[in-house]
């Protein structure tokens, strides 16, 4: 079942997020095959099932309240999906459990490789780009972003594995030029440097890490975009992916070199002047935008505190609410004001309730507080958590078996089959009225 779960687990990363949530109704039926027919028993939390479940049910009543239109049924089957992963998950045994966090990673080192690819011009896939940004496999720059920072911060769980495919990682959130998904990095890795004994010293070497990669994520943009010498960008990308093979040894050598910081320094100065001359209007005013779709979504909130507007209905009905400002996007950019939009306060709380059971989690490991910490960060200011494939990454990380004293209660196989059946109906229902 554990490689089954991770076969699906990289899919849905794989298959650009939520712009096609359809793959999630494809995933919640496999899931309750999988209660239905494999598991005799599954292990249950109950504060973060019982969470989970209400955040599910609410969204469901929401949805039965305005009607249930064809727009409202796939965020409902994302929830459920949640519901449905968290029981196969805790029925693993701890040492599969662990595997799931590795193929989180892969799945983000294949995200990284695909992308430069692409970006290059040697996999030309439709929507990948988009003003000399790379959006990544999800087709989204921000969620790439935040989906290879965590991905960054969880080669730390296992550095000797993995520490080769760094670079690429970097090279790829650089290239989608997110400041929101670079800032939530570098809030993980503070969080991480507080398990260092030289804090310092470690902040460094990441520094210079990220400077030395984005000198050749620059290079491979001017390449593309400026001098539109393609092949010049494909060999750039190529030599940046190649530096993984002695990244640690280079590392080292410039940590112990206190005279070329100097150059280090100088360097990203100007990479960053240069991101901030590309980017730094168009970042700042969009910035100003979602602060303004947070404050449309408290007056939504304020009128319908119980039940929102609908899963799904603020794209419909968001004109209606809009201040003096008009935007055309369809979500808004902070994941917890949109959820209590869609379904109200109640859904919220839920969520507040989960961050507050993964935080309070005993043993956590650095490398998990890290990564969850730049999702939970980035979810403030874009709709990162309505990415179902990064949702449930952000679930492995959060339930990841680091706490012994914690008390599951486990469900026979009966219970396990009615509550698969339920979910089967709901699935089975909600193609019936999209059809209808």
């Amino acid at each position: 079942m554990t490689k089954t779960m991770n076969t699906i687990l990289i899919f849905l990363l794989l298959m650009q997020g939520g712009f096609f949530p359809n793959t999630y109704l494809l995933a919640g039926l496999l899931f309750s095959f999988l209660l239905f027919i494999l598991a005799p028993t599954v292990k249950i939390y109950l504060p973060t099932f019982l969470s989970f479940l209400v955040l599910a049910m609410h969204y469901f009543i929401s949805a039965l309240i305005h009607n249930f239109s064809a727009a409202d049924y796939s965020p409902i089957l994302q929830i459920f999906v949640y519901v449905l992963f968290c029981l196969l998950l805790w029925g693993l045994e701890d040492e599969k459990g662990e595997h799931l966090i590795d193929g989180i990673l892969i799945a983000a080192i294949l995200t990284a490789y695909i992308s430069l690819l692409s970006y290059v011009g040697l996999l030309p896939i439709k929507g990948m780009i988009v003003k000399g940004r790379m959006q990544g496999v999800m087709q989204y720059a921000n969620a790439t972003a935040v989906f290879l920072s965590m991905g960054l911060l969880l080669i730390n769980k296992n550095p000797k594995k993995f520490y080769k495919y760094k670079p690429a990682l970097l090279m790829g959130l650089q290239l989608t030029m997110s400041m929101g998904g670079i800032l939530a990095f570098l809030f993980g890795l503070v969080l991480y440097s507080f398990s260092q004994k030289k804090k310092l010293i470690f902040l460094l070497g990441e520094a210079i890490e990220f400077i030395i990669s984005a000198s050749f994520s620059a290079l491979i943009y001017i390449s593309i975009f400026i001098f539109e010498v393609k092949l010049l960008g494909i060999f750039m990308a190529i030599m940046g992916c190649c530096m993984g093979l002695i990244w640690n040894k280079i590392r080292t050598y410039l940590i112990g070199k206190k005279r070329v910081y100097i150059s280090i320094i100088l360097l990203g100065i100007l990479e960053t002047l240069g991101l901030l001359f590309y980017r730094g209007l168009e970042a700042a005013a969009t910035f100003e935008e979602r602060m303004i779709h947070s404050k449309d979504g408290i007056r939504v909130l304020m009128k319908h505190p119980l039940f929102g507007l609908g899963p799904g209905r603020w794209a419909l009905e968001k004109e209606n609410w809009q201040g003096i400002k008009y935007y055309s996007a369809k979500l808004i950019h902070n994941s917890y004001m949109q959820i209590s939009v869609d379904a109200g306060i109640i859904t919220l709380l839920c969520i507040i309730l989960l961050i507050y059971i993964w935080i309070r989690k005993k043993n956590k490991q650095s490398w998990e507080y890290s990564s969850l910490g730049c999702l939970l960060l980035h979810s403030l200011i874009d709709c990162s958590l309505y990415f179902t494939g990064i949702s449930l990454a952000g679930i492995v990380i959060g339930s990841y078996p680091t706490e012994s004293k914690r008390k599951y209660l486990s469900i026979q196989k009966t219970i396990i089959r009615i509550i698969a059946l339920l979910f089967l109906f709901i699935y089975a229902w909600s193609i019936w009225k999209m059809i209808l």
